[in-house]
This record gives structure tokens, sequence and C-alpha cells, in this order.
């Protein structure tokens, strides 16, 4: 018994696109290049957490206009801000416009990314993308970097800083402009 060309052209569409699905699942590629691979666990939406020493004292907050949670370890952020309070009431304010927050401490901040200290000097720190441990307030990044201060600038390529003791290395290519303090 011949089927109709009809029920034909349909069951051959079907067969195909059976085919396509399949090797598709099989070989572990998305149809959709904008599906994430792992589902949505969690969404939320101008979010603030804070965190606090065992003494009580508030070691940073984070906030950000959407943070997204694919998988138990990773979390997207967009437009993260983190404040970083050091024991001396110093503080430290770095802001990007996307960040990846793995395994409770690290923080990869991505373009535009911006971090300033106002008190007791205004200090500026520009670069591509920078990784942050919320644990230890230290922070790095393999990019270029530009450094203002009252004294003037610097451009680097890569840097080392741990924001409590303001310890900082400059990596490569150091180039520094000194106009003194301004305000002497």
């Amino acid at each position: 018994m011949w089927m109709q060309p009809r029920r034909l052209a349909i069951a051959i569409i079907m067969v195909v696109v059976g085919y396509i699905l399949l090797n598709a699942t099989q070989s572990g590629s998305n149809l959709s290049n904008d599906t994430p691979s792992t589902p949505l666990l969690l969404f939320a939406e101008n979010i603030e957490t804070q965190t606090f020493s065992s003494n009580g004292q508030l070691t940073h907050s984070m906030s950000g206009m959407r943070l997204e949670q694919h998988s138990q370890n990773i979390i997207q952020i967009t437009s993260p801000k983190v404040r970083l309070l050091n024991e001396d009431n110093s503080q430290w304010e770095v802001s990007a416009q996307s960040g990846v927050y793995k395994n409770d401490s690290l923080l990869q901040l991505l373009n535009d990314v911006h971090a300033e200290k106002t008190v007791p000097e205004q200090i500026q720190i520009n670069t591509d993308s920078l990784l942050l441990n919320t644990k230890t307030n230290f922070i790095s990044t393999k990019d270029p970097v530009t450094f203002l201060s009252q004294n003037g600038k610097l451009t680097a390529i890569g840097m080392t800083f741990d924001t409590k003791t303001e310890n900082i290395e400059f990596l490569a290519d150091v180039r520094a402009l000194y106009t003194g303090n301004k305000n002497e």
C-alpha cells in the first residue's frame, strides 16, 4: 500500500527533523546559541547583599541590576558594584558593566571596570577586567591599567593589589607621570 504524496512528504520531514534533533542532543550542542547550556535556577533584579565579619563589622556589600544563576557555583551579574570596607574605615568601590561570581568569593568584573577610593585620598583604577576576591579584598588583572591619584597618572599592563594593606604591584610596561600633590 502506497502512501499519498502529502503524507509521504510529512513523514520524510518528521524523520529528518527527528534525526537533526537526535544528533544535536547526542553531540551536546544547542540549536540556539542564545540558550544557556544549563537551565536558569534563580534570577533577581536590583539586589544588594551585605557580608559581615565574625565580630559584626560590615566587610563588603555587593549590588547589581540583574543576577542570574545557572549553576550552583556561578552567578552572572549585570552592572555589579562592590564596596570593600577595611578596618581603618577606608573603603573601595568597584563597578563594571558585568561580572561573574564564582565559589562564594571570586568576582570576575568585565568591561569598563572602575575602582575608586575616596577617603582619606582619592585614587582611581580603570581597566577592562579585574578579578576580586571578596574574602581577602585582593584584586588583580592582566589587562592594561590606568591608576590616577592626586600625585599623577600611571599606566601599566597587569596589576595585583591588596586593598587592605594598599600594597600594589604593577606587572609590566609601567609608565608614570608625577604631577605632585595639587592640594599642598
